[in-house]
């Protein structure tokens, strides 16, 4: 028996960005750097736009750009029109249901060239809560070239000097992306780097029982240089994650076998709508 897989590498355009409609059509491959490129000229930008620029619309689609989100938008798959997917027949259709998606349709906003940031440098909440201070200018600044500086270091650094609030412009693409994913990739460096989003539940009775917020830590960082030992950390930092009854992004690194994977998430649901939907020809997590 010959195995069909559908492959979907090659598409990675963005067929157009309608200045009249404010919607763009766009192959799931696109990432989010083309994608800004794209629509910026025109002055317009999907509402939400995940922070690393390697994250592709396809990935994020279903919902795995969490970690970048809006209170007024939300998330990037919030803000998804329509998703045509290809099942594994080779037959197209405009759908929500499981298959590969071949084309997005996203909104748009209008976008300015800058934005701009103000620093307000506190040592306390009620401090934080009763500074209200005039807008003040300063230069451009930038984070996406290999000289620039890591934007949290550069923020560390102008908070640490000052008392007072700072204010400085940076052009709205390198903002977008000022976290620097792509030094992560630079000489091998992700194999010693650590790169963890975590979902941890508030440990609070405040709450009514019926809400059940999540507090997103981000662990991010230099692990051990020996590569078993940095294995063996990330695994003991999963582990503790499920002792507090938290979740990690499936975007991040993963260093669970495949039996620890499917004693959190549920594989007989899993491969019923593989099944149910005929996209057992598509690679399964």
């Amino acid at each position: 028996m010959v195995q069909r897989i559908t492959r979907v590498r090659s598409c990675l355009r963005v067929l157009q960005a309608d200045t009249e409609t404010k919607t763009a059509l766009v192959e799931p491959q696109v990432p989010m750097d083309p994608l800004v490129e794209h629509t910026i000229k025109p002055r317009l930008i999907p509402p939400v736009v995940m922070e690393f620029p390697g994250i592709t619309t396809g990935g994020g689609s279903p919902g795995t750009g969490a970690k970048s989100s809006s209170f007024q938008y939300g998330d990037f798959n919030d803000n998804v029109n329509w998703v045509e997917i290809t099942f594994s027949m080779g037959h197209l259709a405009p759908s929500e249901v499981w298959g590969s998606p071949t084309l997005l349709g996203l909104p748009l906003i209008p976008a300015e060239k800058y934005v701009k940031i103000t620093y307000h440098p506190v040592r306390s909440v009620s401090e934080a809560v009763e500074k209200v201070q005039d807008e003040i200018s300063h230069p451009v600044h930038k984070f996406s070239a290999a000289s620039d500086p890591w934007f949290y270091l550069h923020v560390k650094e102008i908070t640490r000097q000052s008392v007072e609030p700072v204010a400085e412009h940076i052009p709205l693409a390198a903002y977008l992306f000022r976290m620097l994913y792509k030094a992560l990739h630079a000489r091998d460096q992700s194999r010693n780097y650590v790169v963890q989003d975590l979902a941890l539940p508030f440990s609070t009775k405040q709450m009514a029982k019926t809400l059940k917020p999540m507090l997103n830590v981000g662990v991010w960082g230099f692990g051990p240089r020996q590569h078993d030992e940095f294995i063996a950390k990330n695994r003991e930092l999963e582990r503790k994650l499920l002792e507090l009854r938290g979740m990690k992004w499936l975007y991040v690194q993963t260093y669970d076998t495949e039996r620890e994977f499917w004693e959190m998430f549920d594989e007989e649901w899993y491969d019923g709508r593989r099944k149910k939907y005929n996209v057992e020809s598509l690679t399964s997590v």
